[in-house]
């Protein structure tokens, strides 16, 4: 027969001692019964019932006299396990019943695919944990308390999302999503530049940012993040100090870093001043960019300056050297005075670009004529050559365009040329000699870029020299018979024009000279000589000059020779007489 407990609570019988590990194995299960338990005992072939606490055993099988199988029935708390058998009942040992564990938390949700980082699990009902399940993948708990595990994450095949839950003496528990995640990278950051002072929304893009977990700039956590796709982040940037600093993304998949990816850049603040200001058209003006980081940001920016002078021009880039950047530019009118001028700084690894702006006042430049004149002096009738060059006064400089008007200074008409090359040129013929020099002027009347200008000088006009030529009609002649004496006088060149005043005539026979008035260069007048005896006689025509004419002679000699003579004789009285007397004539 069974008998209860003997010393020490090995099960006794009859017979003593007999079987020192007797008792329930294993001594707890879960409270929704199902829980194959083995008692140990002794006399239990004839067993004709288990039960745990009040409630009979679900199934039960003696194997041996030692021996039983039984599956506990549902139940709750520490609930006695008796034997009974023909000879009685007997209390074999207690079982202890467990609720099935239960998650309500996963922490963190998410790791890599390769595993080898520690999960805890919350819930209740963890304290018999067995197996905590990965899908497929099976790890084994560490047990912190009835309501804490924690456990390192198998690795898996792949990323994705896999139902997490715990195999305990309780039974299995619910299921979370634990997802594991691949590898972070980042391919793209725009803008990759911003000020100091943060605050600038930065995107990321590249592949496996959806669980984003941590976004830093350096070694300063970014103000804010959030991933928008598992493509693209958009995060604000914190404050830094100047200069490129790392980005580092952290997913459950892992880390990526991109080195220097973000540059910090302080604000710089440009001021453009030029001098002279005013200046004239051509005059080289300087242009000074000074570039300073805006306070308390330290050091001295760097890089390029560009140029925009506000004519139209190209612009001009220009290195900053201790934060100073210098130009020279000239301007070629005032049409747009003032100009707007714009200095832009391109920014540097740590500062921003920064504009400053000023105005330019350009005035037109003054200028000075000077005309001059060739031949010089010259005589009545000869084309001079006038030339009057256009100087810009420096510190102007340009070429001078538009007209100038030229006043010969002896009351012909003006005339006004183009000026080419900063020159104007005109010819003239003085008609009249002048005891004075004539007064010329050359006026330059200005553009838009040049104001006018005056130039004089003097052109000294003489009497144009002189040439007498003789023409004789009959030549030779006989005596007493009129000879056409002619006397044309004509200008020398370079001289030019009609000589007027008068001839007189040397015949070279004695007789008077006889003067005659020119007309139209020339005169003529008749002359008979009375004999042979000089002859040939030199004729001399002597043009006896004018106010623009200097006197010459001219020569000639005409032969004269004897005329001929016819005789006739007459008689009276014809018919005459004998012996009358006859007069022959």
């Amino acid at each position: 027969m069974l008998t209860p407990y003997g010393p020490g609570g090995l099960l006794v019988g009859s017979s003593g001692l007999l079987n020192q590990f007797s008792g329930v194995f294993p001594n707890q299960g879960s409270a929704g019964g199902g829980t194959l338990v083995t008692l140990i005992g002794s006399h239990f072939s004839n067993a004709t019932a288990v039960h745990f606490g009040s409630r009979p055993a679900a199934a039960f099988a003696v194997l041996d006299d030692q021996t039983i199988v039984a599956v506990s029935p549902a139940g709750s708390g520490a609930v006695p396990v008796t034997v009974t058998t023909p000879g009685g009942t007997a209390r074999i040992g207690s079982f202890y019943y467990l609720y099935w564990p239960a998650l309500s938390a996963v922490i963190p949700a998410a790791g890599p695919v390769g595993g080898g980082n520690v999960v805890e699990l919350r819930g209740i009902n963890l304290s018999t944990a067995l197996l905590v399940h990965f899908g497929d993948a099976v790890a084994f708990p560490v047990v912190l308390s009835d309501a804490r595990l924690l456990v390192t994450a198998p690795p898996v095949a792949g990323p994705g999302t896999v139902p997490v839950y715990v195999t305990g003496i309780g039974g299995v528990s619910n299921r979370l999503p634990y997802t594991y995640a691949a590898a972070p990278s980042v391919t793209g950051v725009s803008p990759a530049t911003g000020p100091i002072a943060g605050g600038s929304t930065v995107v990321l893009t590249g592949t496996g940012l959806s669980l984003v977990t941590g976004v830093r700039f350096g070694a300063l956590p970014a103000t804010s993040f959030r991933a928008y796709s598992d493509t693209l982040i958009v995060a604000v940037t914190p404050a830094g100090a100047p200069g490129p600093a790392d980005i580092t993304v952290t997913t459950p998949g892992g880390s990526v870093t991109v080195p220097a990816a973000f540059d910090y850049k302080a604000p710089s603040a440009t001021v453009v001043t030029s001098t002279p200001d005013p200046a004239l058209v051509g005059q080289p003006v300087t242009f000074t960019a000074a570039v300073t980081g805006v306070p308390p940001t330290p050091g001295t920016p760097s890089g390029t300056v560009t140029f925009d002078f506000g004519d139209g021009t190209a612009v001009v880039t220009a290195a900053v050297t201790d934060g100073t950047a210098t130009v020279s530019h000239a301007y070629t009118g005032p049409s747009g005075t003032p100009y707007a001028v714009t200095a832009t700084y391109n920014g540097d690894t740590d500062f921003t670009p920064s504009t400053g702006t000023d105005t330019q006042v350009v005035e037109a430049a003054p200028t000075t004529t000077t005309v001059t004149s060739a031949p010089d002096p010259s005589p009545v009738g000869r084309s001079v050559t006038f030339v009057a060059r256009v100087a810009v006064v420096p510190p102007g400089a340009g070429v001078p365009t538009g007209t100038v008007t030229f006043d010969f200074g002896d009351g012909t008409p003006q005339m006004t040329l183009p000026v080419s090359s900063g020159a104007a040129s005109v010819t003239h013929a003085y008609p009249n000699a002048a005891a004075d020099p004539y007064p010329v002027t050359a006026t330059y009347n200005g553009d838009a870029n040049f104001t006018a200008s005056t130039g004089t000088d003097t052109q000294t006009v003489q009497q144009a020299a002189t040439a007498t030529t003789v023409g004789l009609d009959p030549d030779p002649s006989v005596a007493g018979q009129p000879v056409a004496v002619t006397a044309t006088v004509a200008a020398v060149p370079p001289g030019a024009g009609t000589p007027t005043g008068t001839v007189t005539f040397d015949f070279g026979d004695g007789t008077a000279p006889v003067t005659a008035p020119l007309t139209d260069g020339g005169t003529v007048t008749l002359h008979t000589y009375a004999g042979t005896a000089g002859s040939p006689y030199p004729v001399t025509a002597t043009y006896n000059g004018d106010a623009n004419f200097t006197g010459s002679s001219g020569t000639a000699v005409q032969t004269v020779g004897q005329s001929s003579s016819a005789t006739t004789v007459t008689s009276t009285p014809d018919p005459s007489t004998v012996g009358q007397q006859v007069t022959f004539t």
